[in-house]
């Protein structure tokens, strides 16, 4: 994994049922894929609503370079937005990128230029969701 921001979730009680479930041949793995699907949906909402509206607009002088009138916070080519790819194992699940200048927009580092616009930041509610989908999981038979 070489992911450039990773989110861990700590819940013991979910771990245990998970491992219950596993133990009675439940598949890990595809629970996880669909784990990492939901990731990468959440992101993408993130490049489609520019952070639900929390991200800073575009200065000035990047409007005057960008391609037609629509211009979208951290779409410009579209290329980054396009590479955010899901990827999951037995007790993970990620969503990534492998477009190197990604992290400039939600590295915590100091910042003079480039405002953060982290799209990798999803909210509580995905993780709600991918916590109700497990315990759909794990309860059945």
């Amino acid at each position: 994994m070489n992911a450039i921001a990773e989110v861990s979730l700590d819940n013991e009680e979910l771990a245990k049922l998970f491992d219950h479930w596993i133990a009675r041949g439940g598949q890990p793995r595809a629970a996880m894929a669909v784990v990492a699907d939901m990731l990468v949906a959440a992101v993408n909402d993130n490049f489609e609503t520019q952070g639900h509206g929390t991200w800073p607009g575009l200065a000035d002088s990047t409007l005057a370079q960008r391609r037609g009138s629509a211009a979208q916070v951290l779409v410009d080519t579209g290329a980054m937005a396009a590479s955010i790819s899901a990827d999951a194992g037995d007790d993970w699940a990620e969503a990534s990128t492998g477009v190197a200048y990604a992290v400039y927009h939600v590295s915590d580092a100091p910042r003079s230029r480039i405002p953060l616009r982290d799209f990798f930041d999803v909210g509580d509610d995905v993780y709600d969701d991918i916590t109700e989908y497990l315990l759909e999981q794990v309860s059945q038979p």
